[in-house]
């Protein structure tokens, strides 16, 4: 009770004190106050002096003036284009920029590009970068190797092989015969008889045998004694056998030089004198060194062009002083325009006898590029890929692709039916929509007709139709059977049926089908419902559902916030009622993609390119699209001694080599009249004549039967 009282007078307090604060005007200026809060403005304006500016939507005479509130985005400098930061109002939008930057000839844009090895024909590369703003490139060019041949083997009795140890490339060789002569056996060896072999490949044609020693003694004969020199052995009186080489012959060994101290030179050599037989020793030829001609100039003496021995010091031509001229021999240049690709000059002179001149480059200008759109080659016309032309000069990036030409597939031909048209036998191109197509027309159908039947309740029927006798086209079209006519659903409290309106019949008698009505629990806002059930085919109740009365307590979760991606929403944290719909959920936008360009890679022979495409810098998504390899495009089928082959007409390597198939070109026996042929052979798969026949003169033999 004293609650109550405590309470009804607190509210009697408040209500006083409310009327004396209107009785003086305060309660009026906190309402013009809350009145004046919700006061909306138009969207900012820029006034372009780094302020902007809004009006109010209620008064137009009110205006509101603030500094812009900027934010930076900053673009960092690439080999090509220098840097900036672009300042943007938040509000307002209105942007200029500053702090830029020179370019930064280190900042490229790398693209890697696959190694690939060289071959004995082509050349290759390591693998590399280039720039796709500039002409940067770490590009390292590897020679072709070239072929490394095994050693020659015997192939057959005609002919040695060998064998690129790299790309399997075979040479043939004809055999070059040799005779080893016989050697006669002496009184202490054994002889020889002749033989054959190739000095090639070492194939043995005529092997040699050996032949007994002869038993003859020696026969000896005397040599008379020599004395040694400073070169040449000397030896002892001796005795040797005039029919071998046998002998007692002992060698004195040479004496050597007695070289000078002192070396001797003449216009051609430097060497010293042997003391005991005048030799020239160590005779070598001057090791002439130019003494450099030192032009004279304007203001400083020279010299003529002289030479030395670099050995010896030998004088081979003496320099002579040239005097200084004493001023410059000044000659006037035009000036010279800078163009795209090479600097020019303004006006200079230059000194006709020293390196005196008042020349000051102007840079090249660089090209102004203007893209062009490529055109895609077909069957029969010409392409080119996406290029470059410059506005200032001839400079162009376009190269032509000739016209592929038909790709020729065959088809067989097929016989009309009744409905579908046939053809004959033909060609088409499987890449364009060239086509030799010849159209039989269809058949057409042979009908014969059929009469119509009812259907009832329980069994179809049909119209009256027409078939072919020639295949199975039909105009038949089954009448369902009608089924029972359903009237109202019957039900009690164990089943339900219906009764066909047309033949009476009861049908579908089924006993119900429960299903629960699950219990709705009651919330803060809603009522709920007990747990109940009825009939899925008839609705009938089976189950009572009563009312539940609602609760007015929300039973709050909370849901921690996601960041937004480039590509889906995200959202703040948030609550919600597990028992009804409120929420404070707040959808926060998708960012959107920041993409990257990069520009096209054609594809090759056997490397595979890429289309133009864009990367986004925050997620992983790429419009990426590999080109695949081209693969050779073969030229027509060539052929030498060692086997044939094709050659890529796009890139030049070699393909397909193989080796001959020989066939065998039979001899054709001459006669009184005609001429006949050797036999020869030749290849069956590029017809190269592997041997030659070669013509068989007649014979004048007549074969006479006497009449």
């Amino acid at each position: 009770m004293k609650k109550t009282i405590a309470l009804i007078l607190v509210l009697i307090c408040i209500l006083a004190l409310s009327v004396c604060l209107a009785s003086c005007g305060f309660l009026q200026g906190i309402l013009n106050k809350k009145s004046t809060s919700i006061e909306t403005f138009s969207d900012w304006t820029s006034n372009g002096n780094g302020t902007h500016s809004r009006i109010s939507n209620e008064d137009s005479s009110v205006t509101e003036t603030e500094a812009c509130s900027f934010g930076a985005f900053t673009v960092l400098p690439t080999c090509k284009e220098g840097g900036y930061t672009k300042y943007t109002c938040k509000l307002c939008a209105y942007s200029y920029t500053a702090d830029r930057t020179d370019p930064d000839p280190d900042a490229h844009d790398l693209v890697f590009h696959q190694k690939r090895s060289a071959t004995c024909l082509t050349d290759g590369w390591e693998a590399y970068y280039t720039c796709s703003f500039c002409d940067y490139t770490t590009y390292q060019e590897v020679p072709a190797t070239g072929h490394d041949f095994s050693d020659w083997i015997n192939y057959n009795e005609n002919q040695h092989v060998r064998v690129c140890m790299n790309c399997d490339l075979r040479g043939f060789g004809q055999h070059d015969i040799i005779v080893e002569e016989s050697v006669a056996a002496t009184c202490t060896e054994k002889g020889k008889s002749s033989g054959m072999r190739c000095s090639v490949c070492d194939l043995v044609l005529l092997e040699q045998t050996e032949t007994e020693v002869d038993p003859t003694n020696h026969t000896l004969e005397t040599v008379e004694g020599k004395e040694p020199k400073c070169t040449e052995e000397g030896w002892d009186s001796y005795q040797r056998c005039i029919y071998c080489d046998y002998s007692n012959k002992t060698i004195i060994e040479p004496i050597g030089h007695s070289k000078s101290s002192i070396p001797s030179s003449d216009s051609e050599s430097h060497y010293y004198l042997c003391m005991r037989c005048s030799e020239k020793l160590d005779l070598a030829s001057h090791t002439i060194v130019i003494d450099p001609e030192k032009p004279r100039s304007c203001y400083e003496d020279g010299l003529s062009e002289g030479a030395h021995c670099s050995v010896c010091r030998y004088v081979k031509i003496k320099q002579v002083v040239l005097p200084q001229y004493g001023a410059h021999d000044l000659i006037d240049h035009d000036p010279i325009e800078a163009s795209c690709s090479a600097s020019g000059c303004n006006a200079y002179v230059t000194c006709s006898r020293c390196d005196f001149t008042t020349y000051e480059e102007i840079p090249a200008l660089g090209h102004d590029p203007v893209f062009h759109v490529g055109k895609p080659v077909t069957c029969t016309e010409l392409g080119y890929n996406d290029y470059y032309t410059c506005n200032r000069c001839t400079y162009s990036t376009y190269f032509e692709i000739p016209a592929l030409g038909h790709s020729i597939k065959s088809e067989s031909a097929k016989e009309p039916t009744c409905v579908d048209p046939g053809n004959e036998a033909y060609e088409y191109c499987e890449r364009c929509s060239y086509t030799t197509i010849v159209e039989i027309p269809a058949l057409g159908h042979q009908i014969a007709h059929n009469a119509a039947k009812d259907a009832t309740c329980t069994e179809a029927g049909h119209a009256a139709y027409d078939t072919c006798s020639r295949c199975d086209y039909t105009t038949y079209e089954e009448i369902p059977a009608l089924g029972h006519q359903k009237g109202a659903l019957y039900f009690d409290e164990n089943e339900h049926y219906f009764v066909c309106s047309r033949c009476s019949d009861s049908f579908d008698l089924a006993a119900h089908t429960p299903v629960e009505d699950a219990a709705v629990a009651a919330n803060c806002s809603e009522t709920g419902l007990t747990a109940g059930s009825h009939c899925s085919v008839c609705a009938y109740v089976i189950v009572a559902q009563s009312v539940v009365p609602t609760n007015n307590d929300h039973n709050i979760t909370h849901h921690e916030g996601q960041a937004a991606t480039c590509t889906e929403a995200g959202y703040k944290a948030y609550d919600t009622c597990s028992r009804c719909d409120y929420t404070t959920y707040e959808a926060i936008a998708a960012t959107g993609h920041s993409l990257t360009h990069h520009n096209a890679v054609a594809a090759t022979c056997t490397e595979a390119g890429y289309k133009a495409y864009d990367v986004c810098s925050k997620c992983d998504y790429t419009t990426f699209e590999e080109a695949p390899a081209l693969g050779h495009l073969k030229g027509d089928l060539l052929s030498d001694e060692t086997g044939h082959y094709s050659v890529c007409t796009r890139c030049s390597v070699q393909c397909d080599f193989a080796s001959h198939t020989a066939v065998a070109d039979a001899a054709v026996a001459a006669n009184c009249s005609q001429t006949g042929l050797t036999a020869g052979s030749h290849c069956s798969v590029c017809a190269y004549v592997i041997v030659a026949q070669s013509v068989v003169p007649t014979n004048n033999d007549h074969n006479i039967t006497h009449h």
